[in-house]
């Protein structure tokens, strides 16, 4: 067009138009404007953070404590209930186990029979293999040495079981399905601790023989370390040594049927579920069970059902309850923290109020404003779980080292897995948005004209919160207060029914008693109660011994007694007539310390002469002799119920006379009342599968647990000593479980008042800060500072009523589920609710108190000028 060179130049920018605007929408399309804009959010935000570093610091802290809280929980049930890692097939071995109404009451539970074993393993199409697994207590010892004899825990297995865990050996091989049909093998496997701990870890122990009761057997294998089969809970006695099961033919017979006695595992194909399984099973059960008639009926009438669950809940069934009471007690104490936090970062984000919104009214956009803000909530909870997963590592051995995880079945990992991690990261990430976003809502409004104007007048108005602002950041506390006082109720009725816990009266004096057991093996019945006899006269000539006793078992140790049918003489005989039987020493109640109410303990002539003598305790007197002197009855206890020795011949039925009553002992469960009366018989009549040694004596646990292997060595050679502790110890074993909950608890209950308290003295703090305008046009108008003080408490401690309120709510209909865990204490107790109140309302009076008190203590004029 006949223009030079710079004038064409710019003709054809200004007809392209605005560069840079175009670079800005090509950015935008390539999504590099996000990335730029993020990295600015960072740096503003890590501006923000060390300009406000009081305030950031204490941000990370509350993230830090709540993340490492959770992470710490999270670990433990991710390594205990979700991912346990035990065994590489885990997530497709399943528990198999049949249920029956009333045939078989408590004591016989996830477990199955030979027969219904058989049929499984024969006739389902949806399982890849099953295996029964079981646990005895046998005398084992080195062939041809001199080394002592253990009394050790032998586990019983099919040898599919190896199939099924998917664990190999880490030396030799595994049992071969030959070795189980045959059943004459003597072949055994050890595991990696006992080869350790009693073989000295030698290269050459393959091959070599040992001793399993009185059954030479060979050692082909070595199981890897960590391989454990603890299948019982609290038993402190786990399997060290392995040794396949042989089915013998008379559990094939007809009325073994309906008799369950051992555990079953079971390998799902792959994409089976435990629905579909358990359902093939039961169809199976209406099958097979027509061949069997008078079996089937009895299936019938006590509603006969197969039950499976996955391996990881059938471990854990006892403290999966637990486990789940404490991750809603972290939750909740989650929840707190981040409506702390929210509350912080509003008063935090309120200060800057007006530069929103003269941002927004000069045409920053809302979505850009809260992606700034939000950047820095987040980042703020990243970095308070970076602290927190080192809080939970500490946390998790601190835990450890107290013993609060000796209880479980499994013993959680201490150290943080992959997944661990991730759950971190993305919890941090979700928390830090969620409480900023929330935190951010009362300041983004629609309007950005209305909301310009509105924080332009609330600076020229003597207070600078609205009344928006104000009713928002109560709420918040409102709901900090809520959780609050339910954790605080919470904990108060655990703290109580502990205390009630530990004054439990056992019913004998656990103080100064030695116990242990033994199994003399190997030794006919005359030859076992020579021993058993000798035992107890040699062992009372120890040196500091005050007296020794036998008995079937010690109280409370591994799972206490058998249940028994009992008959009273002249009674009509019913089926749900039921007791616990135990077979003792003369000696036995005055050795733990058990008063006797009426009547005395068997004489020396009863023990010598086995005369058909018992003593029974106070409840199976009152419950099948009411109002009659049971001295002088007769009564007798049948065939079954899962007995090792019986009292009564097939011909004819044995009466038994009662000589004495006795205090009631809690002999299964500590906190749980025994369910039926126990009957003692004499030792020497009724000769037990084990026996169970106790000793009162002022020797600490190792030198009396030498002296007394001493003179077993001495009476029954080959014949071990298993688990010798002090029976205050194992009384201590049973609250562990109950003191673990009540230390959890305490715990989240203390950082949940800690993080309630802070945040509501900050927030009240800042709104009170706030007011220091008012409160000096007030004072200067002559407002007395008294009436202004309470002016100022009178408003949060309505907050705190509603909190309180709210809390007590939830509490009351929480109280259902608290009483699984409750003992002797109503979940609903009054006293415990009204504490927690009062507590909560004293703190909140306290939060409030100060921040006011010092404003009005502020000179007027002084409050004029404020900004």
């Amino acid at each position: 067009d006949g223009m030079s060179q710079q004038e064409a130049r710019k003709a054809a920018l200004r007809k392209f138009g605005l560069v840079e605007s175009i670079k800005d929408e090509c950015r935008d399309s390539w999504g590099m404007r996000m990335v730029q804009d993020f990295m600015q959010d960072l740096k503003y935000a890590l501006f923000q953070i060390f300009k406000h570093r009081g305030f950031s610091s204490l941000i990370i802290v509350t993230f830090a404590i709540c993340l490492g809280l959770n992470t710490a929980m999270f670990n433990v049930y991710h390594s205990v209930v979700l991912n346990p890692g035990k065994f590489p097939n885990e997530k497709r071995v399943v528990s198999i186990w049949d249920e029956f109404d009333s045939l078989w009451g408590s004591e016989i539970t996830f477990s199955t029979s030979a027969f219904y074993f058989k049929e499984r393993r024969e006739q389902s199409q949806l399982l890849e293999a099953v295996a029964l697994a079981g646990a005895e207590w046998q005398n084992v010892s080195r062939a041809g040495s001199d080394h002592r004899t253990d009394f050790i825990g032998v586990a019983t297995v099919s040898p599919s079981i190896f199939q099924i865990l998917g664990t190999p050996p880490f030396r030799g091989r595994v049992f071969q399905e030959e070795e189980e049909i045959r059943g004459n093998d003597k072949v055994v496997i050890l595991t990696f601790e006992y080869w350790e701990s009693r073989l000295g870890g030698v290269d050459d122990v393959i091959g070599q023989s040992i001793y399993v009761g009185n059954t030479l057997r060979k050692i082909i294998g070595i199981m890897p370390p960590g391989f454990k089969w603890k299948h019982k809970r609290g038993s402190s006695l786990p399997t060290q040594i392995i040794v396949p099961r042989s089915l013998q033919e008379s559990f094939f017979r007809p009325e073994r049927r309906t008799q369950p006695f051992t555990a079953c595992f079971g390998l799902l194909k792959p994409g089976v579920s435990v629905a579909q399984l358990e359902k093939e099973l039961n169809h199976l059960n209406q099958i097979n069970g027509l061949q069997y008639p008078e079996q089937f009926k009895i299936e019938q009438e006590q509603n006969h059902r197969t039950r499976v669950c996955d391996l990881g809940d059938y471990f854990i069934r006892y403290d999966k309850t637990q486990l789940t009471l404490l991750q809603i007690a972290l939750g909740a104490i989650l929840i707190i923290g981040c409506v702390n936090i929210m509350s912080l970062l509003l008063s935090h984000n309120h200060k800057y109020s007006r530069e929103i919104s003269v941002r927004i009214a000069l045409g920053a956009t809302r979505s850009r404003i809260t992606r700034q803000l939000l950047t820095e909530s987040t980042l703020l909870s990243v970095l308070g779980g970076m602290v927190g997963l080192v809080l939970s590592v500490l946390i998790l051995h601190g835990l450890s080292r107290v013993g609060l995880f000796e209880s479980m079945v499994h013993s959680p990992r201490l150290s943080l897995d992959s997944e661990t991690l991730t759950y971190t990261l993305w919890l941090a990430l979700f928390v830090g948005g969620v409480t900023g976003l929330v935190a951010l809502s009362p300041l983004i409004k629609t309007k950005t004209s209305e909301n310009l104007a509105e924080t332009l007048r609330e600076d020229q108005r003597t207070a600078s919160t609205s009344r928006r602002f104000k009713a928002f950041q109560g709420s918040l506390i409102c709901v900090q207060l809520c959780l609050a006082t339910t954790l605080l109720i919470g904990s108060g009725l655990l703290l109580q029914s502990f205390r009630s816990i530990v004054h439990i009266d056992p019913g004998f004096q656990p103080e100064n008693c030695f116990t242990a057991g033994f199994r003399p093996s190997g030794y006919n019945a005359e030859q076992r109660r020579q021993i058993m006899a000798q035992f107890e006269k040699t062992a009372k000539d120890i040196p500091g011994v005050e007296n020794v006793a036998l008995s079937n078992w010690p109280p409370l140790k591994l799972g206490g007694l058998y249940r028994r049918s009992i008959i009273i003489e002249g009674e009509n005989v019913t089926d749900d007539a039921l007791c616990y039987n135990d077979t003792v020493s003369a000696s036995y109640f005055s050795t733990l310390g058990i008063p006797f109410i009426q009547g005395r303990t068997f004489n020396y002539s009863e023990v010598e002469n086995q005369l058909p003598v018992v003593v029974i305790d106070k409840k199976l007197a009152d419950t099948f002799f009411p109002g009659v002197n049971p001295i002088g009855k007769r009564l007798s206890i049948p065939r079954g119920g899962g007995a090792f020795s019986v009292e009564e011949i097939d011909s004819e039925r044995n009466w038994l006379t009662v000589i004495g009553i006795v205090e009631t002992i809690r002999n299964k469960d500590l906190v749980e009342p025994p369910a039926f009366g126990t009957v003692f018989t004499n030792i020497q009549r009724q000769l037990p599968y084990w026996c169970g040694v106790m000793v009162r004596t002022q020797s600490n646990l190792n030198t009396i647990n030498q002296q007394i292997e001493e003179v077993l060595v001495g009476l029954a050679p080959g014949v071990g000593l298993a688990m010798p502790e002090m029976m205050k110890d194992i009384v201590k074993r049973h609250q562990s479980s109950h003191k673990a909950l009540l230390i959890f608890c305490v715990i989240i209950t203390s950082v949940s008042l800690l993080i309630s308290s802070i945040g509501i003295f900050g927030n009240v703090a800042y709104t009170v800060s706030t007011q220091t305008k008012e409160i000096g046009i007030r004072m200067t108008l002559g407002a007395n500072r008294s009436r202004i003080l309470l002016v100022s408490m009178r408003y949060w401690l309505a907050i705190a009523l509603a909190g309180t309120m709210g809390g007590l709510i939830g509490s009351v209909a929480f109280a259902p589920f608290m009483n699984t865990y409750l003992y002797e204490i109503p979940s609903r107790d009054q006293l415990t609710y009204g504490l927690a109140i009062i507590f909560l309302m004293f703190v909140t009076l306290l939060a409030s108190y100060f921040p006011a008190k010092r404003a009005t203590q502020i000179d007027p004029m002084q409050a004029l000028r404020c900004e």
